[in-house]
């Protein structure tokens, strides 16, 4: 199958959004194929909510966005870029769609009910114990109590062109077709007053037949619509009947409004109610993000036309799943992806923990979070991981054990965002139990709560995002991790060995005798259920609250990473690469993404900290003292936090400019990120209870220090310190591209990241690229290498500030790599040592097949071999450091930057391999 696939050998992810659309694609065509890409890599590009900036938030799968452009306009996109030689990545939502009016399916589901052929898309409890929510499905937008918004007004009832809606600030959703007679029966004369009117009475038979066909099941969808339409159309011609409309909807008071809202498949309620009741699966938390029900093939047919379309149509020429963990069965879903969508390049938004593999899915690999910590962790010191414990303890006062630290915080979100969902998940489960009598003879079943939280212990030791069981997949992949976490919930929750015995029951999917627990498959299909809701407390209490909390060192605090390990070593870094070549050898490999916490090259400058403990500790230190005073103190606490001034000051060696000539525009985007930074930490103010003191005493903080004046001896002091960081972090940033080009997978390069990539989180990372401006120095960096390639090379290290120097690496090592596609896609990764003075300084491996080899020789750890400003070229730097050669390689070389030859004997002279830039790619001469 794989003989027929477009498989890419770099691609370049384009976030497209209103202000980023077709037409602003189609125009960087040129460049990104000069650049040396072969694929475009597209955020998701189907019909969203209106003015969307992600495309995540889908209302309808089987359209293009109008707010990139049209279809027309797409599929004009994708030849223009398959005329260049440029495949098509697209990024697709099989998990959710947006709660939202412009989501005609489930509108169409609040309107018609069990008429719509969407009734049973959307994974929603209509049996909900609550009984605002029996038949209907929580709403929950409001911005105060439902009853208090009923009380001012906020609801309004219109005509419109979806027929009668309630209109709630800018939530419109559709009155259910059993309404009408109630709402537009007094208008239309059903009192007998206005049976004169001809439309009146047009009007009032629609209305008549309307309630007959509410209360047909066989009735169809199609004769309701034709006669909402109606209605619509005489409210629009017809002076009288509008008038009588109108005046009746004005007429609509706050206990009828009530009357009527209480009647609808939806309930309205304020957003804050979610942590207490929910009856819909969300993306993680968040109400605006309804959870399709994506195992059902017929829900998956529906929503996949437009996408397997554009697959038979060449448009798209590979897939990238988001969200996979969020599929009931995603093995399931995969399988029938390929049948029915297309066997094309395909990855999946899989975090894999640290040890974890991937599953052996009909896929390519993962979007390469896995390769993105793997590589970010090789310029880790590991050496000095306890003086970091120590410094941050001292510094910070933080003490307890990491691994305490993130059981707490995923609990933290199973008891608060996500507690309403885990009181379902035991409700269902105690059902389950009690269906099958399996709380043994006498036994009296456990409370709902105690249930709970057995279910939240179990979720929270899990070391995984989620397991896999399925009625046709059971493995010791899936049974080691459960049984861990169960056996750690017993440890830590002996008060409720009772309940985590159920628990265990039911999850491990053990034999049992007839008529126990999960002899009839409930187990599994409980289990199933449980499945979607770990990875979502993983997300949140992990990436979105641990990862800004456990500040030892966070250029290791990323999505997928383990910051607890403090980087990895050499030997397991080619490990990684050895299996990931056997087993998945075209999963992508990211340095940056959308989701990432910061840019690959702020974590690299961060990650030369690791190196420096001492020096680093004195910084800290002084720091501190330095901006003691420009701290808020607010009812006997100081802000910020030292924890979080231990951030920040992290967070400044990483994004500081290389040239700081605009710091007000640096400061605004600082103090903006650590608002979110604290939020998301959630330990003085989070997303649902801001803390306006703490966020503006932090904000207040981060912008004083960054304010240049005659007294602000901190930033004098620091300044210096992030230009020599800098350096350093440059020559990390190099390596690990270098790498990434050179290593098994697809390269993936984020949108911008082609030169100096110092952003933040998201919304910091989505921010306009100037792509004018890489133009500009990509036209120079060619011409010049075809001039005089020393020089060029020799101008972009001494303004090293501007990024060209990544640029030209990438653009040299690209060309190398699509000049000699089989050896990347598919030759051996063969380990290569270094052996001399410098040996534990070098990264080296090769790629070999069908007779022909590359070396890759990067340098790591630089802080002690140069000073600062100098680059590790040449031997007056690396001495006698050679690098073995790979068996039956070739005497001579040529550097794919330089171009320049290089002649070894067995051996690689490091000197050679780096004489004129800080990497080396060698290819056999004549590559």
């Amino acid at each position: 199958m794989e003989a027929h696939k477009r498989i890419p050998l770099a691609v370049y992810r384009l976030q497209f959004n209103r202000r980023f659309g077709f037409a602003e694609a189609r125009r960087l065509l040129p460049y990104l194929r000069d650049l040396g890409m072969d694929a475009v890599y597209a955020s998701p590009v189907f019909r969203a909510r209106p003015g969307s900036m992600h495309g995540y938030d889908i209302v309808d799968p089987n359209e293009i966005n109008p707010d990139l452009g049209s279809r027309e306009d797409f599929e004009s996109l994708t030849a223009a870029a398959r005329e260049r030689g440029l495949g098509w990545i697209q990024d697709m939502v099989p998990n959710h769609m947006a709660f939202h009016h412009d989501n005609h399916a489930l509108m169409d589901v609040f309107r018609t009910g069990g008429e719509s052929d969407c009734c049973d898309w959307f994974d929603i409890d209509w049996e909900h114990p609550d009984p605002r929510l029996s038949g209907a499905v929580m709403a929950p937008f409001l911005e105060r109590p439902y009853e208090e918004c009923l009380e001012r007004g906020d609801f309004e009832i219109r005509l419109g062109a979806a027929g009668l809606c309630v209109t709630y600030k800018r939530y419109v959703f559709p009155l259910g077709v059993e309404s009408y007679e109630g709402v537009l029966g007094p208008a239309a004369g059903s009192d007998g007053r206005r049976r004169d009117c001809a439309g009146l009475r047009r009007l009032a038979a629609s209305v008549r037949e309307l309630k007959t066909l509410a209360g047909d099941a066989d009735s169809g969808a199609r004769r309701i619509d034709e006669e909402i339409d109606a209605i619509r159309r005489l409210y629009d011609e017809d002076e009288s009947v509008r008038r009588a409309v109108d005046e009746r909807l004005r007429a609509i008071d706050k206990d009828e409004m009530n009357h009527i809202l209480s009647r609808q498949r939806y309930a309205f309620a304020s957003w804050r109610e979610t942590v207490d009741v929910i009856n819909y699966r969300r993306f993680f938390d968040v109400n605006g993000l309804i959870a399709l029900k994506a195992d059902r093939p017929d829900v998956s047919r529906r929503t996949h036309d437009l996408v397997a379309a554009l697959v038979r149509e060449g448009a798209i020429t590979g897939l990238r799943v988001d969200h996979i963990d969020g599929l009931r069965d995603p093995e399931a879903y995969l399988v029938w992806l390929g049948e029915h969508v297309g066997r094309v390049y395909t990855v999946v938004e899989k975090i894999l923990t640290s040890g974890e593999r991937l599953r052996w899915w009909p896929v390519d690999g993962t979007t390469g979070y896995d390769f993105l910590n793997a590589v970010n962790g090789l310029f880790c010191l590991r050496e000095n991981k306890e003086r970091f414990d120590g410094i941050y303890r001292r510094f910070a006062g933080c003490a307890d054990d990491p691994r305490d630290l993130l059981y707490e915080k995923k609990k933290l979100i199973m008891n608060t965002n996500l507690r309403a969902d885990f009181d379902n998940l035991a409700r269902r489960l105690g059902e389950a139990l009690g269906r099958a009598g399996g709380y043994g003879p006498g036994d009296e079943p456990p409370e709902p709560g105690r249930l709970r939280d057995a279910l939240v212990e179990v979720a929270a030791a899990l070391p995984v995002y989620r397991t896999y069981f399925s009625p046709t997949h059971r493995s010791w992949h899936d049974g080691t991790p459960l049984a861990g976490a169960i056996g750690r919930a017993e440890s830590r929750r002996p008060d409720l060995a009772r309940e985590l015995r159920l628990v265990a029951s039911v999850l491990m999917c053990a034999s049992r005798p007839s008529g126990a627990p999960g002899a009839g498959g409930g187990d599994v299909d409980f289990t199933m259920t449980f499945q979607q809701y770990t990875g979502a407390v993983m997300a949140k209490g992990f990436e979105d609250t641990f990862l800004y909390v456990y500040n030892r060192l966070i250029s290791l605090n990323e999505v997928g990473g383990d910051p607890i390990a403090f980087g990895i070593g050499l030997g397991d870094f080619h490990a990684f690469n050895l299996a990931r070549s056997a087993s998945h050898p075209h999963s992508m490999s990211a340095t940056s993404t959308h989701d990432t916490k910061r840019g690959e090259d702020a974590r690299a400058r961060i990650n030369v900290l690791s190196e420096i403990p001492a020096e680093w500790e004195e910084k800290v230190m002084c720091w501190a003292e330095l901006n003691a005073s420009k701290k808020t103190r607010v009812e006997g606490r100081d802000i910020p936090d030292r924890n979080d001034e231990y951030a920040l000051y992290q967070t400044l060696v990483g994004t500081y400019p290389f040239e700081p000539v605009d710091l007000a525009a640096y400061r605004l985007r600082i103090s903006r990120y650590v608002r979110k930074a604290a939020r998301e930490a959630k330990v003085h103010t989070s997303w649902r209870d801001p803390d306006a003191a703490y966020e503006s005493g932090f904000t207040r903080f981060a912008a004083s220090v960054l304010t240049p004046s005659a007294d602000n001896a901190f930033l004098a002091d620091f300044a210096p310190f992030a230009r020599r960081i800098a350096h350093y972090g440059a020559l990390n940033s190099l390596s690990q591209t270098l790498i990434k080009i050179c290593a098994p997978g697809v390269p993936d390069f984020y949108q911008g990241s082609e030169i100096w990539d110092l952003s933040l989180v998201d919304p910091d990372n989505r921010r306009p690229v100037d792509y004018g401006l890489r133009a500009r120095m990509l036209d120079g960096i060619t011409s010049g290498l075809a001039a005089d390639p020393l020089a060029t090379i020799a101008e972009c290290l001494d303004d090293i500030g501007d990024g060209r120097v990544k640029m030209l690496l990438i653009k040299t090592a690209l060309a190398a790599r699509k000049a000699n596609p089989y050896l990347f896609r598919k030759g051996a990764y063969v380990e290569l040592k270094a052996r001399g003075p410098l040996e534990r300084h070098v990264v080296a491996f090769a790629r070999s097949g069908r007779g022909r080899f590359a070396v890759c020789i990067v340098p790591r750890f630089m802080t002690g071999v140069v000073g600062e400003g100098v680059f590790p070229i040449g031997p007056e730097v690396w001495g006698d450091t050679v690098v073995e050669a790979p068996p039956g390689a070739p005497r001579r070389w040529r550097d794919a930057v330089s171009g320049r030859h290089v002649a070894a004997a067995g051996a690689i002279a490091v000197a050679d391999a780096l004489r004129f830039f800080p990497v080396g790619l060698l290819m056999e001469d004549g590559q």
